[in-house]
């Protein structure tokens, strides 16, 4: 278990019941079961197995589980939570420490452009995927455009093809948390 100073402080929002788990196993662990996006829309899921195969590549030692969402530079609020799923209303925020090497920072603005089949890169390639309907795409076409989101993860790039506002948030996943890496836990709603 890492318990370095060197560490990146993350928040992350789950429902109450997550953090029950975490309480009697020690851990949180996403399965992919619980995201109420990833349920209602087949495009989460593949979004989130791209994000799977660049944690693969890039954490050393992953071993393929669904990530862990978080923020990095700020704290999210009600409003910043997306994937509030009525069947469990009752959510917190968890504010944990992390190892750098076991996170995956990434833009939240571009990040989108992997959720939606956006092209990132000078805009008159992204206007050429844009007029595509995603069925359209050749296969070379649709192996650059996931090429393209590799940007994701350089924020000055995301910054300089308009995927990244500067000052914006900085998300990042990580395949699990241990309890002893937990600093606070707030209710939410």
């Amino acid at each position: 278990m890492w318990y370095g100073s060197n560490h990146l402080t993350m928040w992350t929002v789950q429902p109450v019941s997550m953090w029950e788990e975490m309480q009697r196993t020690g851990w949180l662990r996403a399965d992919g079961r619980r995201s109420m996006l990833m349920r209602t829309d087949p495009s989460f899921r593949e979004a989130y197995d791209w994000m799977r195969k660049q944690m693969r590549e890039r954490i050393p030692g992953y071993r393929g589980r669904y990530p862990i969402w978080a923020w990095h530079d700020k704290m999210p609020r009600k409003r910043d939570y997306a994937d509030h799923d009525p069947s469990e209303p009752q959510q917190v925020r968890i504010k944990f420490r992390a190892a750098p090497g076991a996170v995956l920072l990434s833009s939240f603005d571009a990040w989108h452009a992997v959720l939606n089949y956006w092209f990132i890169g000078p805009e008159d390639m992204a206007d050429v995927y844009m007029e595509l309907r995603r069925e359209e795409l050749t296969p070379e076409m649709a192996a650059r455009l996931e090429a393209s989101w590799r940007h994701v993860f350089d924020i000055p790039k995301a910054t300089e093809y308009r995927f990244h506002i500067p000052g914006a948030t900085l998300q990042g996943v990580i395949e699990e948390v241990h309890i002893s890496q937990v600093s606070t836990v707030h209710s939410l709603f």
